[in-house]
């Protein structure tokens, strides 16, 4: 269950990294 939890807290913070440099990519 823990493993879990850490996975799911990895693929969030790749997922809004993913969205931020998308982001910066658009507006720059």
């Amino acid at each position: 269950m823990l493993s879990f939890r850490v996975a799911f807290w990895e693929t969030r913070i790749l997922c809004q990294v993913i969205v931020l440099f998308y982001v910066i990519y658009v507006l720059g």
